[in-house]
């Protein structure tokens, strides 16, 4: 920044070169210097819209961002609740011997259940309402049952199934079938009598199992001819020894077909 007293021409000459070449001057007896922008004319331009801004008191308006939007989520509706009851029951053949392990479906629920060693069943949480309930077991024709079920009730069924495959000697009138043993209870001693028949002549395989399914022993397999046969089981498994007391099952396997019995046994293990 310079300082100059000149006379007036000089001053004239000095101001045309200061626009052009100097920065802003400062004249004696010419009053305070008059800030010049067109070197920056930008720099100018932005300071004018800022003072015009301050001056109306309205800013440039810009703009505001988005706000993320919020979409609240929709539930979906509850299903109402099926009133629920118990099916209960047992499955036992026509003369009412008990059918350990069938099989019971409630058709068309996807609900079943197995039955016991004593051939009783229990099917909880079944919905309310009119149901087909079927039974199946080895040896035996499947049956059904139309039940109608109703809310916090407990239903008890019987079920009866059959013997499948039961062969008949049309010259004998022999059918297949397995007897009660006897005596029975067994109380350990004199052995216990089997009985069963052939409607015709093929093998015959009698077995003792426990309630929890496993084998005891194999009283016979061999071949027999149509009609009625015994054999004694003297109370012993395979091993030789008395079984326990307790409740047992025998099975005859014949043409296909199986047909189970129980027996309890007393005083065992001797």
């Amino acid at each position: 920044m310079f300082l100059l007293c000149a006379p007036k021409l000089g001053i004239l000459a000095l101001s045309l070169i200061t626009r052009t070449c100097i920065p802003p001057l400062l004249i004696c007896g010419a009053g305070p210097a008059i800030p010049d922008y067109s070197l920056n004319t930008g720099r100018a331009l932005v300071l004018r819209a800022a003072e015009a801004d301050l001056e109306s008191g309205t800013p440039t308006a810009r703009p505001a961002p988005e706000m993320p939007r919020h979409t609240p989520a929709v539930e979906s509706p509850t299903p109402p609740v099926r009133p629920m009851g118990i099916l209960r029951g047992t499955v036992t053949t026509p003369d009412n011997t008990p059918l350990p392990y069938a099989h019971i479906h409630v058709l068309g629920a996807n609900l079943g259940a197995v039955a016991d060693s004593t051939g009783m069943f229990r099917i909880d949480s079944v919905p309310a309402g009119d149901w087909t309930v079927k039974a199946f077991h080895p040896g035996h024709e499947s049956t059904e049952a139309r039940v109608a079920l109703e809310a916090k009730r407990s239903l008890t069924l019987e079920l009866h199934l059959k013997p499948a495959g039961m062969a008949s000697d049309i010259n004998t009138g022999h059918v297949t079938r397995l007897y009660a043993g006897r005596p029975n209870p067994y109380q350990g001693r004199g052995g216990v009598t089997l009985g069963f028949s052939l409607g015709l002549e093929g093998q015959a395989i009698i077995e003792v199992f426990n309630v929890s399914g496993r084998l005891v022993r194999t009283i016979v397999d061999d071949r027999y001819g149509a009609g009625d046969h015994e054999i004694l089981w003297d109370g012993t498994g395979d091993s030789g020894e008395g079984v326990a007391s307790g409740m047992y099952f025998y099975r005859l396997k014949t043409d296909g077909a199986e047909y189970v019995r129980k027996i309890v046994v007393i005083g065992g293990g001797n």
